[in-house]
């Protein structure tokens, strides 16, 4: 796979490849959230699970997707009357793959022991090295998090066909919203 095809998987490959593509991410998302004892709870974020059965992981998972899917869809359609659904579920599905990459990040064990005396401690000041390695931490996160918006915005720019800047500024609050929707309800 080339980087030209990492940046624009939207334009380079056909619905239903990205559909699956999208369905086995969902999936290994779920399985992966289970065994790592996290849960997402808003589209673009995850905490530590509450519940460690995987029937009320796979089904939060769905909840927050689907809510996601909707609402987008909903302003796709009022953008462009010929949006598809099966883009806009492809864009949600897709951009959450990158994610997958951060549970592995802030499972590793020396995140968690800085997580553990953090929250122990209620640290105000961290040791130096204890302040390198969260600086490190956040430093591998950030770039899969920078990923997983970018493939939002391609993708719902291409399935809405937006053209102006408006539309996409409108589109980035939304997501704040449906994140903020997503976190409270489930």
């Amino acid at each position: 796979m080339r980087f030209r095809e990492l940046l624009h998987p939207m334009a380079r490959f056909s619905g239903g490849s990205l559909f699956v593509i999208g369905i086995v991410g969902f999936v290994v998302d779920i399985i992966l959230c289970y065994y790592l004892g996290l849960e997402k709870d808003g589209l673009l974020h995850i905490s530590l699970a509450s519940r460690k059965e995987i029937l009320p992981i796979s089904l939060q998972h769905f909840g927050i997707l689907a809510s996601g899917i909707l609402i987008v869809f909903i302003y796709a359609k009022l953008l462009y009357r010929k949006t598809r659904l099966i883009d806009i579920t492809n864009t949600i599905l897709l951009s959450q793959i990158p994610l997958i990459f951060c549970y592995c990040i802030i499972k590793l064990p020396f995140f968690e022991n800085l997580m553990e005396k953090m929250k122990i401690a209620q640290v105000t000041h961290l040791a130096i090295g204890d302040t390198l390695m969260l600086i490190i931490s956040v430093l591998l996160v950030i770039p899969f998090l920078i990923y997983s918006i970018y493939l939002l915005f391609t993708g719902f720019k291409l399935a809405a066909n937006v053209k102006l800047v408006w539309q996409s500024l409108v589109f980035g609050l939304l997501l704040f919203i449906i994140n903020a929707i997503t976190q409270l309800f489930f």
